[in-house]
């Protein structure tokens, strides 16, 4: 996962007390700042920027921005440089906008550390250099600024511009993790679930994804969901895994509306209701998940909330089968052998049934692949046998199994 670019969020600027949209300059203040006193110019800029409403509020905060800022107030160099980059009440220029940042970055700025790094990482106002760039990532956080750290976690995690080395990502991710960064507490718990960097340990991970999903973070409630669901680090708790899973799920993650889908078919956790289980699965189906399409597919086959309809059956079975996802494959064999929708066709079924066998990867369910597949090759004759088995051999030039 790439870093993101958190320039003046939350996070970033949290330090900073927040304004009323008023303007509020004091005028003893005003008064040091047009006597050209530092901190003064920084303060008005400061609060013309924060409670702008107007163009002319933006260009009054960048005057006295710039005032500041040529006297050496790293803040002021920062924000100097966030409207260079933003556009706000100056002609946006990503060129000004990197020479603010440095400037401030150089007086020890841990977010124009972080910003400017990111420019280099981009190539915006900057050539690309990656060595500038984990240069100034890490200056910022050496700083302890946590989004730095975290970044930085991410790049020793993936190998980008560092060697790999997941101890090191391990380190970075936990001293941002501690600050109450999600992202980096997510991360932390994804170490902990692989046994990348430290020992693998389940109920850690579930800590780390805990913190992070208890801030809104999506990937982590998932997480928190799929580990109570399967009792992995935690003890099973379908009702738990339902409440963390439609959080995921109403964020939009794919994983979790499955899954939600699911609880709601089986009623665990949530009392069994099949049209909220087909709308969960329609959700994930829609965004390409295969395991939901499949499912989807097997509502509409036997009619659970929502009448039978072999050809909605049919559609959702093939946009599965077309990932290589073995159910459905094998459900399509199905429905050819029985003519479900379809002309009975025994060829067809054996084609579906042997892409199955192909792409199924779990041991123990090979015999319930092989039977249906080896229940109609004797009806083939030799040649049928033969062109269905180099459809199957053309199916895997273009396809992949799941």
């Amino acid at each position: 996962m790439l870093r993101k670019y958190l320039v003046r969020s939350a996070l970033l600027l949290a330090a900073l007390p927040l304004l009323s949209q008023t303007k509020r300059i004091d005028p003893a203040v005003l008064s040091k700042a047009e006597a050209g006193d530092m901190a003064a110019e920084y303060e008005a800029g400061f609060a013309y920027e924060n409670s702008a409403r107007t163009s002319e509020d933006y260009l009054q905060a960048s005057i006295w921005y710039r005032k500041a800022a040529e006297q050496g107030d790293a803040k002021a160099q920062y924000h100097l440089g966030y409207m260079y980059y933003a556009g706000e009440g100056i002609a946006q220029s990503y060129a000004e906008a990197s020479t603010w940042y440095r400037k401030a970055a150089e007086n020890g700025d841990p977010k124009a550390q972080y910003n400017l790094s990111y420019m280099y990482y981009v190539g915006q106002g900057v050539p690309k250099d990656y060595a500038q760039d984990i240069y100034w990532l890490r200056k910022a956080a050496e700083h302890n600024l946590a989004r730095a750290q975290s970044s930085l976690g991410v790049l020793y995690e993936k190998g980008q511009g560092v060697s790999q080395d997941y101890p090191q990502a391990a380190a970075w991710f936990r001293k941002a993790a501690l600050q109450g960064d999600a992202q980096a507490q997510f991360l932390l718990g994804d170490l902990y679930q692989s046994g990348r960097g430290v020992s693998r340990d389940y109920p850690q991970a579930y800590v780390w994804y805990r913190k992070a999903a208890s801030q809104g973070n999506m990937e982590a409630e998932f997480r928190v969901g799929y580990m109570y669901n399967f009792g992995q680090g935690i003890g099973q708790d379908y009702r738990e895994a339902a409440f963390w899973l439609r959080k995921a799920a109403q964020q939009g993650d794919a994983r979790a509306q499955f899954l939600l889908g699911v609880l709601y078919h089986d009623g665990h956790g949530v009392p069994r209701d099949y049209a909220q289980s087909l709308l969960w699965y329609r959700k994930a189906a829609d965004q390409g998940e295969s395991d939901a399409q499949n499912n989807l597919a097997g509502l509409y086959d036997h009619g659970e909330g929502a009448p039978k309809d072999y050809a909605q059956a049919l559609l959702w079975y093939r946009k599965a089968a077309d990932q290589g996802n073995p159910d459905a494959l094998n459900n399509l064999g199905d429905m050819y052998v029985l003519g479900q929708g379809v002309p009975q066709d025994n060829a067809e079924s054996y084609y579906f049934f042997d892409l199955a066998v192909a792409c199924n990867h779990d041991d123990k369910l090979q015999s319930a692949y092989v039977k249906p597949r080896d229940s109609v090759t004797s009806s083939l004759t030799p040649d049928q046998l033969a062109t269905e088995q180099n459809r199957v051999a053309e199916w895997f030039r273009s396809h992949t199994c799941q």
